[in-house]
């Protein structure tokens, strides 16, 4: 189950280290790899929506080396966090539907439903925590 939650907030933190791009152009936070390239090749593409990243992708032969490598770290990361969502979305899909239906995503709260319902769930799915609890 930690394990799980480790992943959902690592994609948190993705989502949060793609966002961090468009407010750093806007000057209120540190630096990062990418943001002289945001700055610099996107100047005028508005926050949200994936906007930044598409215009960074569009211009990743102009990348700096630095934002490049970060760009291709947060593009391995977001493909194994996908991967593994499948697998709990093909695993659990049926229960998440039969015990947690009304949950509202975010801060935990689907996990927490799976984990009160642990003992109903298919077998499928209580192997998405077997042997999990102590990463």
């Amino acid at each position: 189950m930690r394990d799980i939650r480790r992943r959902a907030i690592a994609i948190t933190v993705l989502s949060a280290a793609v966002s961090l791009i468009v407010v750093t152009r806007a000057g209120a936070v540190p630096a990062n790899p990418c943001s002289a390239d945001a700055q610099k090749l996107c100047p005028n593409v508005a926050p949200g929506g994936g906007r930044m990243l598409e215009c960074l992708h569009q211009h990743k032969s102009e990348l700096s080396p630095e934002c490049a490598k970060s760009m291709a770290a947060m593009k391995e990361q977001a493909a194994s966090h996908i991967g593994e969502l499948r697998e709990m979305k093909r695993n659990c899909g049926g229960d998440i539907d039969k015990f947690c239906k009304g949950v509202q995503l975010g801060e935990g709260r689907l996990l927490g439903c799976l984990k009160e319902h642990q003992s109903d769930l298919s077998p499928a799915c209580q192997g998405m925590f077997k042997g999990k609890a102590g990463h």
